[in-house]
């Protein structure tokens, strides 16, 4: 950008809560694609019903939502997923010590 042309400011939104949003439970998640412009994410639950024989149950996986985002909600989903996942592997390396340190104490 040229030096004597200023950069507008930045424009925040503002979060509106609809507490008429339903939830959606997901144990798995199913298609997954980026096609350039949008992504796409499958969620599914797993549901587990009577087989044809006695005994051998049938396990399902049911699509129950599909998210398309744009390419900078993308971007912006997987910087927030890393630090998420940052904070899951430090909890759960925490977890082990704290097991580490009982079961040294038990031995």
């Amino acid at each position: 950008m040229p030096p004597d042309v200023k950069k507008p400011p930045a424009v925040r939104a503002e979060i509106v809560d609809r507490p008429d949003l339903t939830e959606t439970f997901s144990d798995a998640i199913g298609a997954f694609s980026f096609d350039g412009q949008t992504m796409r994410i499958e969620f599914l639950v797993t549901r587990v019903g009577p087989g044809s024989k006695p005994n051998s149950p049938v396990v399902r996986a049911i699509p129950v939502s599909r998210m398309i985002l744009t390419p900078r909600a993308a971007a912006d989903l997987a910087n927030r997923l890393r630090g998420l996942s940052a904070e899951i592997l430090k909890r759960v390396a925490k977890a082990r010590d704290e097991v580490d340190t009982v079961q040294g104490k038990l031995e």
